[in-house]
């Protein structure tokens, strides 16, 4: 049977403040278990499933500027040296605005970061390595006709690259198979100042530039760009840890903790 002790007289004043105080000592220590317990799940980082973004635009740079036509798009080349005019290198643009704020959190990482790229061959087409590279400059304009690019005549590689296109990072190389399949190029060497850029493009949910190039004098690399309609255009794909937002999940879970406190200074 419950007791109920009313407060107001005399001969239960001390009774009454006795109770008062054991059920705020009892509450309080509910809200602050139960806060450090919300506070320590919400701080613990997690990771979410693989995600990958599809590019939002790119560039063949060839020596008169960036390939025009509909197949400028169309396409993603890189052609080393030898190839003459059609010698380029690769702009690709990945605009992470339509993700935003879908991980739940703030990301706080990247990982198992891939550059994918599917193979649109044809009888030109030539295997030989190519590598990828993080610009910081993504304010240049790409698009034929306008933008001040030009591939670096007679260079391959990183030598191949416009000046404009500051900020360069290696993150990681592979090569061009032609056999009709998906390469794949692991940018393992995504760190520093890239990595940061990474993350906060992701959070802010604004546009990351990659330049790939072709790494010997015959490579002639052909793959599906992003208008292509046939075949995935260059796809970037990877892990993220997040950090949860803390203050619904503190809130919620205090509530919720000081709910059950609660229930059971009744039920005592």
């Amino acid at each position: 049977m419950n007791t109920i002790v009313r407060c107001g007289t005399t001969s239960t004043v001390q009774t009454c403040n006795s109770v008062v105080i054991a059920l705020h000592t009892a509450l309080f220590r509910y809200l602050v278990v139960g806060g450090a317990w919300a506070l320590f799940f919400t701080q613990t980082a997690f990771a979410t499933p693989a995600t990958s973004v599809a590019a939002s635009d790119n560039a063949t740079v060839q020596g008169g500027g960036p390939r025009g036509g509909a197949n400028g798009k169309n396409f993603f080349n890189l052609e080393g040296s030898s190839n003459g005019t059609f010698a380029s290198f690769g702009v690709a643009d990945f605009d992470f605005s339509p993700i935003k704020n879908s991980f739940g959190g703030t990301v706080t990482g990247v990982s198992n970061a891939e550059l994918l790229l599917t193979e649109a061959n044809n009888s030109s087409s030539a295997a030989g390595p190519i590598s990828v590279y993080y610009t910081d400059n993504t304010s240049v304009d790409i698009q034929p006709g306008t933008s001040p690019l030009v591939d670096q005549t007679g260079n391959d590689g990183l030598a191949s690259i416009d000046p404009a296109l500051t900020g360069l990072s290696l993150l990681g190389s592979g090569s061009f198979s032609d056999v009709g399949t998906v390469d794949t190029v692991s940018l393992t060497s995504l760190s520093g100042s890239a990595l940061s850029a990474f993350v906060s493009a992701l959070n802010g949910g604004s546009t990351l530039r990659f330049v790939v190039t072709a790494d010997n004098a015959s490579t002639f690399a052909t793959f599906a760009g992003a208008t292509n309609g046939t075949a995935a255009g260059p796809t970037l794909a990877f892990d993220v840890t997040v950090a949860p937002e803390p203050s619904a999940f503190i809130l919620g879970a205090i509530s919720f903790v000081g709910w059950l406190g609660a229930k059971r200074l009744r039920r005592d």
